[in-house]
């Protein structure tokens, strides 16, 4: 009789230690199904955090591609304004040197004539 209490005590404690480890084999499967969730959701979230900064790093290529060339054809365009503005100042200053050289000749030319005229006027009153 003691050796069927014993081993029905033993079979008592083995089916509480049976519950209390299938509880715990419970326990465990939904804590890894919720860590494997957490996992997967965490893995979304970083696969768009990815192919934002792709998306982000695409776009501004493209723009800093876009504002050197704008900067470039400016570049281009201030030379070109600048070599037509020189050329223009060139001819303004050619053209106002002739002008001042024309002016010039031609009060030589009048100081010439009025000193002949002076000369002849006293030629003529000594005579």
């Amino acid at each position: 009789r003691r050796t069927f209490k014993s081993m029905s005590e033993a079979n008592e404690k083995h089916a509480e230690a049976c519950l209390s480890l299938e509880a715990e084999i419970k326990s465990l499967r939904e804590s890894a199904e919720l860590a494997k969730s957490e996992a997967d959701q965490l893995r979304e979230k970083l696969e768009a955090v990815n192919s934002t900064h792709e998306s982000s790093m695409k776009e501004l290529s493209e723009l800093k591609n876009s504002a050197f060339k704008e900067l470039e054809e400016k570049l281009e365009q201030i030379s070109t304004d600048h070599a037509s503005s020189m050329a223009d100042l060139e001819k303004d200053y050619q053209s106002s040197m002739a002008t001042m050289e024309a002016a010039h000749q031609e009060k030589m030319n009048k100081l010439e004539a009025d000193n002949e005229a002076k000369m002849k006027a006293m030629q003529d009153e000594n005579a």
